[in-house]
């Protein structure tokens, strides 16, 4: 006899006794039940559908995968940009200071030598403002 997927046992439960047999019976009833129930070509059409899901699955895998490859890309140009960026404004930055500091000096002169005339534009700032 040939054991179903349920039995658990190598050998036909027939052998086992009368309670094995009983049980065993019953195993088989079910078995029979559950085969009669599923049909062939509904079991083939589940594997066609899980086939045509698999490779749906697969192309949207590969159009991510170009996706990030794009990306990465964009990402690699972009921080070349950024870099460049970043550098023009540190540049920027120095020159800025550099005038700044200019401007800090000249005014020092100038108020060195004519600290009166400072006194008076310092006055007329204040009150406009």
């Amino acid at each position: 006899m040939k054991n179903c997927f349920f039995c658990v046992c190598e050998t036909s439960c027939r052998e086992l006794g009368k309670k094995m047999a009983y049980v065993s019976t019953d195993n088989a009833q079910f078995c029979s039940n559950v085969r009669n129930v599923t049909n062939r070509d509904d079991v083939t059409a589940i594997i066609k559908e899980q086939k045509q899901m698999l490779q749906n699955l697969e192309k949207s895998n590969q159009m991510l995968l170009n996706c990030n490859r794009i990306a990465e890309k964009q990402q690699e140009i972009l921080l070349g940009r950024i870099q460049h960026h970043t550098l023009v404004l540190v540049d920027m930055k120095k020159d800025l200071n550099s005038i700044f500091s200019r401007i800090r000096n000249l005014k020092l002169k100038l108020q060195s030598r004519s600290s009166e005339s400072w006194l008076v534009v310092g006055e007329t700032h204040e009150k406009v403002t």
